[in-house]
């Protein structure tokens, strides 16, 4: 499988092109999914949101001008999970009127704000990204690769400990994780 930047699979997405979207529903439904759990949305409801919001993205990549992917996504995302909420409302009827129905609905009104984008929830996000790209592209480097990239960025051990660990130099340890990284911020550029 090539390993495209991920502008041109935003550009293959809206060609239709298979593979691309094969490969944006590995990385991103993940990540939708969590954003509907955090909204307080059940599992099964999560996964029945993020299956829409996906189906959205389909529908209006041709639509979508290369900048904020992320921000996009996440507005879809919080539209659907508002629709689903005012879908499941409307059978709710409060005892007393409109005035004690106003009062439930703020009280059982989903948590939207969790989607806002804040410093931590895009911290988050882009760490969640990350990993999922990770598990995509690891078939693409050598079995020792994951093994030093695991050592020093993810244990943060000192990298002289980890090229000894490995029997290579600490040159190695830095061209490996400059080349797994540089793949993983590849297939992100323009999507974080």
């Amino acid at each position: 499988m090539s390993m495209t930047t991920s502008l041109s699979l935003l550009e293959r997405m809206k060609a239709d092109d298979q593979v691309a979207w094969e490969r944006f529903v590995k990385i991103y439904t993940p990540l939708v999914y969590a954003w509907c759990r955090k909204t307080g949305l059940s599992a099964d409801d999560s996964n029945d949101v993020s299956s829409d919001v996906i189906r959205l993205v389909f529908e209006k990549i041709d639509k979508f001008d290369p900048g904020k992917f992320r921000a996009w996504l996440r507005t879809l995302t919080r539209n659907k999970v508002m629709d689903f909420y005012r879908k499941n409302q409307k059978h709710f009827n409060a005892i007393g009127g409109s005035k004690n129905k106003a009062a439930m609905d703020q009280i059982i009104a989903p948590d939207v704000e969790v989607l806002d984008d804040d410093e931590d929830s895009l911290t988050e996000d882009t760490t969640f990204l990350y990993i999922k790209v990770w598990e995509l592209i690891r078939d693409g480097f050598p079995d020792h690769y994951w093994k030093v990239i695991e050592q020093y960025v993810i244990n943060e051990l000192p990298a002289r400990k980890v090229a000894e660990e490995n029997k290579i130099s600490q040159d190695a340890v830095y061209q490996i994780k400059r080349r797994v990284l540089t793949r993983i911020r590849n297939e992100l550029s323009g999507l974080l």
